[in-house]
């Protein structure tokens, strides 16, 4: 499947270990595997690991959930975020708007790249990368 992936553009790749610390373990394994086949196979593809743990600071995802320990940022951690595209092909603020709240286009009826190169959402990621946080959303989440 990762080969597949790579194919059709896919290069890099977040890997979280929740769970407890055995599961934590059993997943770090697999990854370890993972990471030795593409040495071997494709040595471009690139794969983070986050391990998540009871003391891992957290996001509260646009301020949609509580956790026990909130990361408190005073900025956007990600201004230039992946590209986050729901189901429906909407282009959406982040990955953290879960509920679709900052929409900037549809890839069914604009081509992305003019979605990304919009004066709206130009204009929001320099906000961002500047620390300045004029969206609801974006308030709540760097809370």
């Amino acid at each position: 499947m990762l080969d597949n992936l790579y194919e059709a553009g896919v290069k890099n790749y977040v890997v979280s270990f929740h769970g407890n610390a055995e599961e934590r373990q059993r997943k770090r394994l697999r990854v370890h595997d993972l990471r030795k086949h593409i040495r071997e196979c494709n040595p471009s593809i690139r794969i983070d690991v986050l391990d998540i743990n009871d003391r891992t600071y957290l996001s509260n995802r646009g301020g949609l959930v509580s956790v026990n320990n909130l990361a408190e940022n005073m900025y956007c951690q990600n201004p230039n975020n992946p590209l986050t595209i729901d189901y429906e092909g909407n282009v959406l603020l982040c990955c953290n708007d879960y509920l679709g709240q900052v929409c900037f286009g549809n890839v069914e009826t604009e081509s992305l790249l003019s979605i990304w190169n919009s004066n709206e959402f130009t204009r929001v990621r320099k906000e961002l990368s500047r620390g300045v946080l004029n969206l609801d959303i974006c308030k709540q989440c760097v809370a």
